[in-house]
């Protein structure tokens, strides 16, 4: 008997030994906007598939988490993404530049840009730079608006009673990164301009916006 009691209690001691806190997860939200409707008629759609949609600003701020030993609470980051086709082709060559918050240490810029290539999904392909700016990511219950100062800017407002998801056919697209909670929006301003890609875009008034939360 007692040398059944000692297994168990060896066992018990192992096993309580043996447990591993995870990691706590990196949430906070995500917003991405193209440089084409995601939301539109298929015949607007189909017009813009080959011509347009080849860019798109992506950007996330950080609600909590740590990444490669890295605090990354509150901390934002921009990817402008740029391809020869519409990014929905998913073998079309991508070109990227990050833009990181300037509030960032050196080391948390390397940790937050790392995360994103690892844990979003997101195919970013040659990555041109990475570049320490003054992000801005603001959002409310309505709208978000997300800058890089002269060189990016999005402000965007949420579809209203949710319309995009009563006709969910007519959302062409999905996220280029993983997100959850994904709403459509309307950009009264989506713009970017920046010779780091060479290219510049002007696609203010379209349903170009896409509108989430992560958590990785």
């Amino acid at each position: 008997m007692n040398k059944l009691i000692l297994g168990m209690s060896l066992a018990l001691l192992a096993g309580g030994g043996a447990t591993v806190s995870a990691a706590p997860a990196v949430t906070g939200d995500y917003v991405e906007a193209r440089s084409c409707n995601v939301y539109a008629g298929p015949c607007h759609y189909g017009s813009e598939y080959t011509t347009a949609g080849r860019e798109a600003v992506m950007a996330w701020r950080i609600g909590h988490g740590a990444f490669a030993g890295q605090t990354l609470d509150g901390l934002s980051a921009v990817a402008v993404v740029a391809a020869d086709d519409n990014l929905a082709i998913t073998d079309a060559p991508r070109r990227t530049v990050f833009y990181v918050d300037e509030r960032a240490t050196s080391r948390q810029r390397e940790a937050l840009v790392a995360l994103l290539r690892e844990k979003t999904g997101a195919d970013f392909g040659q990555v041109v730079a990475v570049r320490t700016a003054p992000v801005a990511f603001a959002e409310e219950p309505s709208t978000v608006r997300v800058s890089v100062p002269k060189i990016a800017r999005l402000d965007a407002t949420r579809m209203p009673d949710a319309a995009c998801c009563r006709w969910p056919g007519q959302r062409w697209y999905d996220p280029l990164a993983r997100a959850q909670n994904v709403h459509v929006g309307n950009a009264a301003v989506n713009e970017y301009d920046d010779n780091l890609l060479n290219v510049r875009w002007t696609n203010n008034g379209a349903n170009s916006v896409l509108f989430g939360s992560f958590s990785f």
